[in-house]
C-alpha cells in the first residue's frame, strides 16, 4: 500500500509502503507504440497527430528508430514516417515517406532509461485477465521542464507500458502506449539514415515535421557549413515539388502559401470545382491586350550587365534557373517595359555560367 499526500506548496510528498523497486528498462527492445500528440506552435494555432508505430530502442548506439503512419486532427492527413532519434547528440530526423522529404530537429523528450532516485511512486495496477496478468507500477518522473507519468512493468523486465508527457517550451501533451514487446531488435537498419537523405535533410526547427496543412509541400532551405554540417538559411522556405524559395518570417501571412500548396500539391480532398475558381484567377493576358510593345536592341555591355543583374537576382533571392523562362515572368516583365522581354532575358542557360562567374570574383 502506498500513501500519496499533495503538501501546500503542490509538490507530492509521499509516505510508502511496499514501493516497488526502481528500474531501467531493457538496453535493447522493440515493439509496437501507439501515440498521441497535442502541440502548441510558435504562432499560437495547436495541432494534435495520432501515430502508430514499429518502434526499436538501443542504448548502447543511444539510438530510436520508428517507422509507421500518423494522422493529423482533425483532417485526418495521413502521413508514412520514419523517424530517427539520435540521443547522443539531441538530434531527430523525420523522413516523410510519401514525400520523400527529410526534416532535421532537436529532440524536446529524450526516452526514459531509468526510474530515477528523484521518482516519486504513484500507484501499482494490473494489466491483462485471469491468470495472464503483470502488475504496472506508475512514477512521477520530473527532467528539467519535463514532467512524466511513467508506467513500467514489475516483472523483472521493467518495460514501459504507458507515458504521458507533458512539456511547457515548446507546449507539448503526449501519451504513448507500448504492446508486442520483444527483448531484441527487429531490424537495426531502422537507425540509418538512408544515403539519399543524409546530405538533403532539411532544418526544421520544430520538434518533428511541419503539420499545418499548407506545410506538405514546404521545407526550411538548409546549405553545408564549413564543418560539413546542414545549416539553416534563415527567411526562406522551399517548396519541394517545383523548388521555388519563399520569404517566410513570422508576420508573413499564409494566404499564398496555402494557394501554392493547393496548386503543387492538392490534397485528393481537394473540391475541383474549388480548384478551377482559383486557377481562373492566374490567366496570363498577351501584352497587346494591355499595351503596346517595342522590340530592344541592347549592346554588347548592356547585355553583359543584364546577365550580371539576372545571375545576381537568381542567388540573392534564392530563384530557380528556370524562372527566366516562366510564361508569367515574361508577360510581368512585359507589362513593367512594354517591350518584348524575349528581347531581354537571357536563357537560364547562360544565367548558370554568369553565376559560377560571380562566385568566382
Amino acid at each position: 500500500m502506498a500513501i500519496l499526500i499533495v503538501g501546500l506548496n503542490g509538490k507530492p510528498i509521499t509516505l510508502v509502503a511496499n514501493e516497488p523497486k526502481r528500474c531501467c528498462v531493457p538496453k535493447q527492445f522493440s515493439s509496437q507504440m501507439s501515440t498521441s500528440n497535442g502541440v502548441k506552435l510558435p504562432d499560437g494555432t495547436t495541432i494534435a497527430i495520432y501515430g502508430y508505430y514499429n518502434y526499436s530502442y538501443d542504448a548502447d548506439r543511444g539510438m530510436v528508430g520508428m517507422k509507421g503512419v500518423a494522422f493529423s486532427i482533425p483532417d485526418q492527413q495521413k502521413s508514412n514516417l520514419w523517424i530517427i532519434e539520435n540521443m547522443n547528440d539531441g538530434q531527430i530526423y523525420t523522413i516523410d515517406q510519401d514525400s520523400k522529404r527529410c526534416y532535421k530537429g532537436t529532440m524536446p523528450i529524450k526516452p526514459l532509461h531509468c526510474i530515477p532516485d528523484t521518482a516519486t511512486y504513484l500507484h501499482s495496477f494490473t494489466y491483462g485477465y485471469d491468470n495472464k496478468q503483470i502488475i504496472g507500477d506508475t512514477w512521477l518522473v520530473k527532467i528539467d521542464q519535463t514532467i512524466n507519468y511513467a508506467t513500467v512493468s514489475r516483472d523483472g523486465l521493467c518495460v514501459p507500458l504507458t507515458g504521458h508527457i507533458f512539456l511547457q517550451n515548446p507546449a507539448i501533451l503526449t501519451a504513448v502506449t507500448t504492446t508486442d514487446f520483444a527483448p531484441n531488435i527487429d531490424d537495426p537498419s531502422i537507425f540509418d539514415i538512408p544515403s539519399e537523405y543524409q546530405s538533403v535533410c532539411l532544418d526544421n526547427k520544430s520538434f518533428t515535421k511541419p503539420l499545418a496543412s499548407w506545410w506538405r509541400p514546404f521545407g526550411y532551405v538548409t546549405v553545408k557549413n564549413k564543418k560539413n554540417e546542414l545549416e539553416q538559411i534563415n527567411g526562406f522556405i522551399s517548396c519541394f515539388k517545383c523548388y521555388h524559395v519563399f520569404r517566410y518570417e513570422s508576420a508573413s501571412g499564409t494566404k499564398h502559401f496555402i494557394e501554392h500548396a493547393d496548386r503543387c500539391f492538392p490534397l485528393s480532398s481537394s473540391n475541383p470545382a474549388s480548384d478551377e475558381r482559383n486557377d481562373s484567377k492566374l490567366v496570363q493576358y498577351k501584352l497587346n491586350q494591355v499595351g503596346f510593345r517595342r522590340k530592344a536592341k541592347l549592346t554588347f555591355k548592356q547585355k553583359n550587365e543584364l546577365k550580371e543583374v539576372h545571375a545576381q537576382w537568381i542567388c540573392t533571392d534564392f530563384r530557380p534557373f528556370t524562372i527566366l523562362e516562366d510564361y508569367g515572368f515574361e508577360h510581368l516583365a512585359n507589362m513593367f517595359i512594354m517591350i518584348d522581354a524575349k528581347e531581354l532575358l537571357p536563357s537560364w542557360h547562360t544565367v548558370t555560367h554568369n553565376v559560377d562567374d560571380l562566385a568566382a570574383k
